[in-house]
């Protein structure tokens, strides 16, 4: 089952990225893309009953997020892109466990193989009765023996990360990153939904957000915190800071197509520099406050 299931990770990811998005309307905070010309896309999920949780796995993926506070994107659990070894990340996955999706595959292939075309390494950590997707995947491109770039998808982390420390909400990322990043909100499918880009091709850094504000419909005004709590999934694309592989910087609302980017400042008149600078000094803060102060 997991081996078919990889299958659908990258369609599910190809799918995400081509569904156009639109955002609440009849809030001040929240843009009205719709106006915009973005056009609702529906998606049909597949359905996948009774997958084995990997729980046991759990205390060893939240030791790793407290262990490396040194270790700041685009490194990732000691994963330095140019620099560690394919032998170094196989080590790695055998030790921890985290091989567990190519020992269950079936595949003809070895672990070495199996991480050179870059399947992916998932674990399910969701209590569910039907899961989709990976709670927590990461793959890997390897280029001369060394890695080149990591693609890492967390999924539903309110439902399963915390209380593991904070690596990965929006507020924590720009508070660790030396260099401004680009910052663009994207069209929504449903009137739930805000898809938020934090871009650093000079980092190699690049982080996509999928806010759910379902929770907050039935306010007059729904609260944007881009929290753990709100976020529904997170795909961080890391690579040599500079590189070409993954990491590339979105263009604003002159870019063509059915998918349309917006920087704060088009929508709110608000820098880059000013909204990274109110959530390191309020991480807990809500973008509602920043516009109406």
């Amino acid at each position: 089952m997991r081996h078919l299931r990889t299958l659908f990770y990258y369609a599910l990811g190809i799918l995400a990225v081509l569904v156009a998005f639109t955002l609440v309307s009849g809030a001040s905070v929240v843009p009205v893309l719709l106006a915009q010309g973005v056009t609702p896309t529906p998606v049909v999920t597949p359905f996948y009953p009774n997958r084995d949780l990997d729980l046991d796995l759990l205390p060893v993926f939240r030791e790793l997020m407290q262990t490396n506070e040194d270790c700041v994107l685009p490194c990732w659990w000691g994963f330095r892109p140019g620099e560690t070894t394919i032998d170094e990340i196989v080590a790695f996955l055998q030790e921890t466990g985290f091989d567990r999706d190519w020992e269950e595959s079936g595949l003809p292939m070895t672990l070495e193989k199996y991480l050179r075309v870059g399947e992916p390494f998932g674990l399910d950590l969701w209590d569910t009765e039907v899961r989709t997707i990976y709670s927590f995947g990461i793959s890997f491109l390897i280029e001369d023996g060394h890695l080149r770039s990591m693609r890492i998808e967390v999924n539903a982390p309110d439902e399963w990360l915390v209380p593991t420390p904070d690596r990965v909400s929006l507020p924590y990322v720009l508070s660790n990153m030396d260099i401004l990043p680009g910052i663009y909100i994207s069209g929504l499918s449903t009137d739930s939904d805000l898809w938020l880009n934090v871009s650093n091709k000079a980092a190699g850094v690049r982080l996509n957000y999928n806010f759910d504000l379902r929770d907050n419909l039935t306010l007059e005004e729904p609260m944007l915190c881009f929290s753990i709590e709100q976020t529904d999934s997170i795909w961080i694309e890391l690579s040599e800071p500079g590189g070409e592989e993954l990491v590339h910087t979105p263009e604003s609302s002159q870019n063509a197509g059915r998918h349309r980017n917006y920087s704060f400042e088009e929508l709110y008149g608000i820098d880059t520099a000013a909204f990274r600078q109110f959530f390191i000094d309020n991480p807990g803060g809500c973008l509602n406050d920043l516009v109406s102060g």
